[in-house]
C-alpha cells in the first residue's frame, strides 16, 4: 500500500512500460499536465521521428484562431473578431505567430489557411493516479479524452477491487484501468481503444507543451 498518491506516481514513472509498448527512445513523459480540464498526473507521448519545432509556442487562443481559419479556409479579421469577441490587437498577435510558422497566409484582406498543424506526438496516453477513489479518478480520466488518444486510471493494488467490480463503468467511457503495487509491478486490467482527441485545440496545446519540454533538453 502506498502512503501517498505522490509515492504511487513516482513508482508509476519508473514502470509505465506495461501501458505502452513504445520504444523508450520515442516516449516523452510530462507530469501534472494542466490544459484546463483537470491536471493529469502523467501524460505519455509517442514522438514522431520527424518532429519539426516551430518558431512560436502557441496558446489556446492561438490554437482557436488557427482552427477557425482551418475550418473556414478564408476569413477576415472582422469575422474572427465577431466569432471570438477578442480585440483586433489580440487577433493580430495570433495571426503573426501563425504566419511565422507558415500555418496561414494573408491575401489582401483575407486570412487564408496554408498548411496543417505539425504535431510532435503521434499519440498520447493520459493517466490519472489515485490510491483508491476510483469514481473520482474515472471522471477525471474521462476529461483527458479531450486531448489524449487514450486515458487510464491507475490505482493502488490494495484498493483496486471495487473498481474491478465496476469495470463496466470504465468500458462505457472507454477508460483503461490498471493497478500498481509498491514494488512497481503494473498490471493492465482493461485497455481502452484509441480515439481522436475530442478537442483538437487542446491537443495542439499538449503538443506545444511537448515542444517546450523537448527544447529544454
Amino acid at each position: 500500500m502506498f502512503a501517498t498518491e505522490k509515492d504511487l506516481v513516482s513508482q508509476l514513472k519508473l514502470n509505465y512500460g506495461s501501458i505502452c509498448n513504445w520504444k523508450p527512445s520515442s516516449v516523452r513523459l510530462l507530469e501534472e499536465v494542466d490544459l484546463g480540464f483537470g491536471i493529469a498526473d502523467l501524460v505519455l507521448s509517442r514522438l514522431s521521428s520527424r518532429s519539426i519545432y516551430g518558431k512560436s509556442i502557441l496558446t489556446y487562443f492561438d490554437a482557436n484562431i488557427y482552427k477557425l481559419i482551418e475550418v473556414n479556409q478564408k476569413v477576415t479579421i472582422e469575422q474572427l473578431q465577431e466569432i471570438t469577441k477578442a480585440s483586433i490587437s489580440e487577433i493580430n498577435k495570433s495571426i503573426n505567430k501563425l504566419m511565422l510558422d507558415s500555418y496561414i497566409k494573408k491575401r489582401d484582406s483575407l486570412i487564408c489557411f496554408k498548411k496543417p498543424y505539425q504535431s510532435v506526438a503521434l499519440e498520447s496516453i493520459a493517466i490519472e493516479a489515485k490510491l483508491k477513489n476510483w469514481k473520482k479518478a474515472l471522471m477525471q480520466a474521462y476529461r483527458y479524452q479531450w486531448f489524449a488518444s487514450y486515458s487510464y486510471v491507475v490505482l493502488d493494488s490494495k484498493f483496486v477491487l471495487p473498481a474491478i467490480k465496476n469495470i463496466n463503468e470504465f468500458e462505457k467511457l472507454n477508460i483503461g484501468l490498471a493497478e500498481i503495487n509498491k514494488s512497481g509491478k503494473l498490471q493492465i486490467i482493461s485497455k481502452p481503444y484509441k480515439i481522436s482527441p475530442k478537442d483538437p485545440r487542446m491537443n495542439i496545446i499538449l503538443n506545444e507543451q511537448l515542444k517546450t519540454s523537448l527544447l529544454k533538453l
